[in-house]
């Protein structure tokens, strides 16, 4: 059995660009986590 993370909200929301693409990434508060970790996610 593993255990699999699921998030518990975004908190912020940008675009980020690489060469001729905007790529929209998210700002994610993953749920269970003890400190409150916060990634960004594509």
């Amino acid at each position: 059995m593993t255990f699999q993370p699921q998030p518990a909200r975004v908190v912020d929301r940008d675009v980020r660009n690489l060469k001729n693409r905007a790529i929209p990434v998210v700002k994610v508060i993953w749920e269970g986590s003890p400190d409150g970790e916060a990634t960004w996610e594509l």
